[in-house]
């Protein structure tokens, strides 16, 4: 579904240059220490980890005696959440950037100046555990990128609509959008798929500010170490066990076999 601004009128705006953003990525795994089920009391940014005396800033703290696995969530929220001054923390995307599995930190240069990613002007901006003492620290990898995020069109006073949307060909799409009967509108937006990326075709009457997606995704790996478990409804958990069960009786060529497989039947 779209999430669309009209005016009901032309509609005239101005695009300005973005600036770029620098901003860093980090998996969930680099909130557990080394070795360990313990989540680092805090998250430190650190302008040269072998001079402390230089900039430092906190960029998460951690204030609920979190343990790894069984808090993996509540880590991961808490940290979207409360984020340390001068940055935004978010979980997988944002705006064009998508880094699944990931968090995507975005500083802010005015607050922190000295956050640097580029090695070839300076030393590389770190991030460490740091113990309660705050006597110990262990560095944790990061990757730095910089990106353009793309200007955003705004209207004044818009009327807010939301609208289900209509995926065409792309051999089809340049001539719907030239057909005044089946053209692009705001209460039916035509979309195409690009690779990873959804192409919305407004007029000049409407914006869409934003898209929800419905999907059918891949369920995430069970994982026991990670704390992710089946993503199943409770009612599958069953089924699943009886025809793991028979699969096994079949591949020893046990007799309970076709008995097993007569309670699986009924069970569906």
């Amino acid at each position: 579904r779209s999430h669309i601004n009209d005016n009901c009128t032309r509609i005239t705006y101005d695009l300005e240059e973005a600036e770029p953003i620098q901003f860093f990525t980090m998996s969930l795994a680099n909130v557990v220490l080394n070795g360990n089920t313990a989540i680092a009391d805090s998250l430190v940014m650190f302008e040269d980890t072998t001079n402390l005396t230089l900039g430092q800033a906190i960029l998460w703290q951690n204030n609920n005696n979190y343990i790894f696995p069984q808090d993996s969530n509540a880590v991961r929220e808490d940290i979207i959440q409360n984020p340390g001054i001068g940055f935004n923390i978010y979980w997988e995307q944002y705006g064009d950037l998508n880094y699944p599995g990931s968090f995507i930190i975005i500083p802010n240069p005015d607050v922190h100046p000295w956050l640097n990613w580029d090695g070839s002007i300076g030393t590389v901006t770190s991030l460490a555990h740091v113990d309660s003492a705050g006597t110990q620290f262990q560095n944790i990898g990061l990757q730095y990128s910089q990106a353009f995020l793309g200007a955003k069109r705004t209207l004044q006073d818009p009327t807010e609509v939301s609208s289900g949307s209509t995926f065409i060909q792309h051999d089809d799409i340049f001539t719907l959008l030239t057909d005044p009967f089946n053209t692009t509108k705001y209460t039916d937006p035509l979309y195409t798929i690009r690779g990873n990326a959804l192409d919305l075709y407004t007029n000049d009457i409407f914006i869409i500010d934003a898209v929800k997606i419905t999907y059918i995704r891949k369920p995430s790996k069970i994982s026991l170490s990670l704390g992710i478990s089946c993503e199943l409804p409770e009612h599958c958990h069953q089924e699943i066990v009886d025809m793991t069960v028979a699969s096994i009786l079949e591949g020893i060529g046990d007799p309970r076999y076709s008995t097993q497989q007569i309670e699986v039947n009924k069970n569906e």
